[in-house]
């Protein structure tokens, strides 16, 4: 992977976990890749005093990818809040016919909190890139204080 960032990114919620399903839904912010090859430097034994500048790559893994959302916005914490505390979550209204919604993410100190797992589309305007089975580590929810201040989620 070439880029540094990509902002084109879309997601979709698995059925089956590890099975790919259609990225349906766009989310408003960016993906930063990781370093996908790891770089080795091999000790030949040729006898002499030099030192050795052959390089080789033995791995090419991504592992490590944050997703981030500059202007946090609260429709985007549902998706976030499932791959990382806890999976299944289902909102339920609270007043009829209002539309308010509550959601409850408590994740249990005994039973199973199974985090959902999502296929996730990143790219720019060149290419794009499909990654299934996504799971969050951890949440970070950071801003500053003030009416209208931006909020950054990232994952």
């Amino acid at each position: 992977m070439g880029s540094k960032v990509f902002n084109i990114v879309q997601w979709g919620k698995e059925t089956t976990a590890g099975t790919a399903v259609p990225a349906d839904t766009i989310l408003l912010g960016e993906a930063k890749p990781p370093m996908d090859r790891i770089i080795t430097f091999p000790e030949d034994n040729t006898g002499t005093r030099l030192k050795n500048y052959r390089t080789a790559v033995y791995q090419k893994l991504v592992d490590g990818m944050s997703i981030s959302v500059p202007h946090g916005y609260f429709q985007a914490l549902p998706m976030i809040f499932s791959i990382g505390l806890k999976g299944g979550v289902t909102a339920v209204e609270q007043t009829t016919d209002q539309d308010d919604y509550l959601w409850t993410f408590t994740p249990s100190l005994t039973g199973a909190n199974s985090p959902d797992t999502i296929t996730l589309e990143v790219g720019d305007d060149t290419q794009a890139y499909e990654i299934e089975h996504v799971m969050a580590r951890s949440i970070t929810i950071s801003g500053q204080t003030g009416q209208d201040a931006p909020v950054t989620i990232e994952a």
